[in-house]
This record gives structure tokens, C-alpha cells and sequence, in this order.
């Protein structure tokens, strides 16, 4: 799926998680694209580390195999360790 390689590329970029959250025909699935690395789980450790907040996707199902899918950006909000709200948005 093109979707895939696109995703990753972003990740890899801005060097955080993006997970798509699918939902739709009663069923959620979460789809993790992490950065490339020479090391794979590793780097996703170290983007966790400098403070990138992870991205989350929302994708609506339609159950059309015309298309129709679409994504939507997901306001989040993670906590720290320490309680300490972080936010993060694209480009930062």
C-alpha cells in the first residue's frame, strides 16, 4: 500500500511514531510507522527519548472498496513520567 511508504517517510523525517488508528465496520486497528534506523525498535526508543511526541492518524473505514477512506490528524496529549502534560504538533 502506497499509504505505507509515505507514512514511514514521515516518520523517518520527523523522527517520531505515527500510528494509524483504522475504525469502521465495527472493528479499530492500530497501525504503528516507526523511523527507519540501523537499529529498528532502538530508534523509536531514542525519538521517545529526545521528546517527540508520537502523531496519531484517524482513518474512518468506509467498507467501500471504491475508496472513501480518508485520514484525519487526532489531538493528543501524553504524559510524562512526572505527570508533566507534553503536547506536540506537526513540524515541531
Amino acid at each position: 500500500m502506497g499509504n505505507d511508504f509515505v507514512l514511514e517517510a514521515l516518520a523517518t523525517a520527523y523522527q517520531r511514531d505515527i500510528f494509524v488508528v483504522l475504525v469502521g465496520c465495527g472493528k479499530m486497528f492500530f497501525l504503528p510507522h516507526r523511523p527507519r534506523g540501523e537499529v529498528g525498535l532502538e530508534q523509536s526508543t531514542i525519538c521517545h527519548l529526545k521528546g517527540h511526541a508520537p502523531w496519531f492518524l484517524l482513518m474512518r473505514l468506509t467498507g467501500s472498496d471504491r475508496g472513501g477512506d480518508h485520514y484525519e490528524p487526532m489531538l493528543c496529549e501524553r504524559l510524562r513520567g512526572d505527570g508533566s502534560p507534553e503536547f506536540g504538533s506537526i513540524g515541531d
